[in-house]
């Protein structure tokens, strides 16, 4: 598990579920509350537990509510925290909502203490909320090409690491993975 290093909110579970897994929300709270001072109290990400190289494809089954974010992140080494939790700090998310597909690239400032991101890429076609995606991120080189639902873009991302990790995020509201596959 590791925390986004803009907030001090940390979300250190997920909900499972029979068949998937889910990022917790607030109780009680409607999204349009969800973001506090703390940060988005919905954001949740974990990351494969030892660093990758080379090329590769990951390879999720998603779901979401509407207008809401699932991501599949690459991340250079992991920070910590003041409270000694780990934190992306220079990371990569691909990012899937009900309007298509974005890439950005977040930069952490080590002097700062904070980051700045831009994006990197975006497609723009129609996702449908509550419904199970195949998504599909191919890497080779500093080239990404991302596939769902029959829509395919890529572009080049000159910030990416020779070593990284993997993982997934929920975030902005309700987010479900049934599954997680890295191939080489």
């Amino acid at each position: 598990m590791v925390k986004n290093s803009a907030w001090t909110h940390f979300s250190d579970r997920w909900v499972q579920h029979p068949d998937w897994i889910e990022n917790p929300v607030p109780p009680n709270v409607s999204p349009e509350r969800w973001e506090t001072s703390n940060g988005d109290e919905s954001y949740t990400s974990m990351v494969y537990g030892k660093p990758f190289r080379g090329d590769l494809t990951v390879r999720v089954s998603l779901e979401f509510s509407p207008r809401m974010a699932p991501l599949i992140l690459f991340s250079s080494a992991l920070g910590k925290d003041p409270a000694g939790r780990r934190e992306l700090r220079n990371y990569t998310e691909i990012v899937f909502w009900d309007q298509g597909a974005n890439a950005w690239n977040h930069v952490y400032d080590d002097v700062a203490r904070k980051k700045v991101y831009h994006l990197s890429a975006s497609a723009e076609f129609s996702l449908a909320a509550e419904t199970r995606h195949c998504v599909e991120v191919n890497k080779q080189g500093q080239q990404l090409k991302i596939r769902v639902d029959g829509h395919t873009f890529g572009y080049l991302e000159k910030n990416f690491p020779d070593e990284f990790y993997v993982g997934i995020t929920g975030c902005e509201g309700i987010n479900r993975f049934y599954d997680f596959e890295v191939v080489r």
